[in-house]
């Protein structure tokens, strides 16, 4: 008498060797812009999860349609009042965490380093419930830890004042670099 084939489980593949391997069910990608002004960055105290009660960069989901980089400058002008213009890709960065409900989820953040365009005052609004400008290299901020790699990457890069226009830095194609 044979045994009836179990159900493939849909958290599992299976490795070239055979042997089934979980994975992550969900992926969620999220676009984040880097606001540089005077060698700071701005930061926003977040308000919905899941980045509930912490200090995260302006970011959000992209919209059907819209790029990566138009969901960062929408999610900043939404949470915090401010236009800015994207200077390029600062990098990508992923992490393992649960969703507020509890299932595993593969979280990958589009990071792009960007720099007001005028003088629109900054604002709270619902999401961001506080904002500061913070010196990447020395901020103590309750952060998650994709975050904290952002702001040490932003520690890295030397200060951005009195340099060129935004498109000059980076130039209009992004300068791609490894994912942290």
């Amino acid at each position: 008498m044979s045994v009836p084939a179990r159900p493939r489980d849909p958290l599992q593949r299976r490795s070239t060797s055979g042997a089934a391997e979980e994975r992550a069910s969900d992926v969620r990608l999220l676009a984040a812009a880097a606001v540089r002004r005077g060698g700071k960055v701005l930061v926003i105290r977040e308000e919905d999860e899941p980045f509930r009660k912490t200090w995260v960069l302006p970011e959000g989901y992209p919209r059907p349609g819209e790029t990566l980089s138009a969901a960062a400058v929408r999610e900043v002008r939404e949470e915090i009042g401010l236009d800015v213009e994207v200077a390029g890709l600062l990098g990508l960065y992923e992490d393992f965490a649960p969703d507020p409900g509890g299932s595993p989820v593969h979280w990958v953040l589009a990071c792009f380093l960007a720099y007001p365009v005028d003088g629109s005052a900054t604002r709270p609004s619902r999401e961001a419930i506080d904002f500061a400008w913070v010196d990447p290299a020395t901020t103590s901020l309750t952060s998650p830890p994709m975050i904290q790699r952002v702001l040490s990457d932003l520690a890295l890069r030397p200060s951005d004042e009195g340099a060129a226009a935004p498109s000059e830095r980076i130039g209009r194609r992004g300068a791609f670099g490894a994912i942290r």
